[in-house]
């Protein structure tokens, strides 16, 4: 079998997964839904990766993403919820 090759939503969470503010989304995620107090700095890049994999329905590579409709559904509503989270923080000034 021939792999599948990524397309835009698979290159959109690649960049998610880079993202540091997307980490720091994780961290608190995490610690609302287990309601464990998760340490800020807590999630890296694979942590990223490896929970979107697993969230889009336990996919091994993120390049599937663009081919299963569960996946493509999920990653959407992951985008979505990251960015209506991003909104509401404070913007940050430098």
């Amino acid at each position: 079998m021939q792999p599948v090759k990524g397309g835009r939503l698979c290159k959109a969470a690649v960049m998610l997964c880079k993202d540091p503010e997307f980490w720091h989304y994780l961290d608190l995620r995490v610690t609302f839904k287990s309601g464990c107090d998760i340490p800020l700095g807590t999630h890296n890049e694979q942590d990223a990766k490896d929970w979107i994999l697993k969230s889009c329905g336990h996919l091994t590579t993120r390049s599937q993403i663009d081919h299963c409709p569960t996946a493509t559904q999920n990653i959407k509503i992951i985008f979505n919820s990251f960015n209506k989270w991003r909104r509401k923080q404070p913007h940050k000034r430098t």
